[in-house]
């Protein structure tokens, strides 16, 4: 969630008149954090909501599946709802985009995790990773194919980091030992950082951000999340987070032996791919914080000298 698109006060009463029973929208302030789309919020003298411009990253054709996803996890955890008009469409444009306006959900993100929290987390997920959902949602566009032209295109500034021949290792043995189908495969979120969960009153009240909502394996969505809220900002494992984590996940959806065997790669291939979007970000054009890919590197190499199944006895 960044700002790439500017829009005045104007622009956003403009495109809220096309919404029934939206008091007049009084005040708008931009959201900076993230990286793909623009977001604001906007407020009535009652109400706030967040207005959403997708910068191209999603096709608008695929934006519908991700708010079904999010509509049909909301049994599990509070999702945002996408708003439909006067015609009943969730996307209208702005500034020549699509955009949408969604509901606003209460609570903050927690930027220092703690026992508590992760343990909410991994029982959340662990539902979410047990609920039965029929979803138009396609394959994960972000994966290995992916990682590889995200290297490419992003091979200096890697290398000038120093992190080139251990990504290039590691990418050879995940194109030698990606699995296939020999573990559990369906609808993810992909995106579950402390900035997309709000706790109110120490409880989990909100997942928002499901716009890298795809279909990948279950462990890849856990490591994703166990990546970003057990490690701290520059790559250091948290022993007791991650104990915390894996337990609260497995009493909720038990792990079989397949996915117990791939649980380090999967670590380092979710540590891979955001290290390599975070390369990239560094010369990214827009009014957001590129944020530090060696602190995923670190993790990477965490997961190369230690064992993450000895945090599940």
């Amino acid at each position: 969630m960044a700002v790439f698109t500017n829009i005045t006060l104007d622009d956003a009463q403009g495109f809220c008149a096309r919404y029934p029973d939206i008091d007049a929208i009084s005040s708008i302030q931009p959201i900076a954090e993230g990286t793909d789309n623009s977001n604001f919020i906007l407020e009535t003298d009652t109400r706030k909501y967040i207005l959403t411009i997708f910068e191209g990253r999603i096709p608008a054709t695929d934006l519908p599946a991700m708010f079904d996803f999010a509509q049909q996890l909301s049994s599990v955890v509070p999702t945002p709802i996408v708003y439909r008009d006067k015609n009943g469409e969730q996307l209208n444009v702005l500034k020549d985009k699509p955009a949408a306006l969604i509901s606003f959900l209460s609570g903050k993100s927690c930027n220092t995790p703690e026992e508590s929290h992760c343990h909410q987390l991994g029982q959340m997920l662990g539902k979410m990773h047990s609920v039965k959902i029929a979803s138009d949602l396609h394959p994960n566009p972000l994966s290995v194919q992916k990682w590889h032209e995200l290297y490419r295109d992003n091979v200096v500034v890697i290398q000038k980091h120093g992190a080139g021949k251990l990504i290039e290792r590691l990418m050879a043995r995940i194109d030698a030992e990606w699995p296939k189908d020999e573990i559990p495969y369906g609808p993810i979120h992909a995106d579950i950082f402390p900035d997309n969960v709000f706790f109110e009153s120490g409880h989990i009240s909100g997942l928002i951000d499901f716009y890298f909502s795809c279909r990948d394996f279950y462990i890849y969505d856990l490591m994703l999340a166990l990546n970003a809220w057990c490690f701290d900002a520059k790559g250091s494992a948290q022993g007791p987070l991650i104990r915390t984590f894996l337990q609260a996940y497995t009493d909720e959806r038990r792990l079989n032996n397949a996915e117990h065997e791939y649980l380090s790669l999967m670590g380092q291939a979710a540590a891979l791919r955001i290290a390599l979007t975070r390369f990239r970000d560094l010369e990214k054009p827009g009014h957001f914080t590129p944020r530090d890919p060696m602190a995923y590197v670190n993790i990477i190499k965490f997961y190369q000298q230690n064992e993450i199944r000895d945090y599940l006895s």
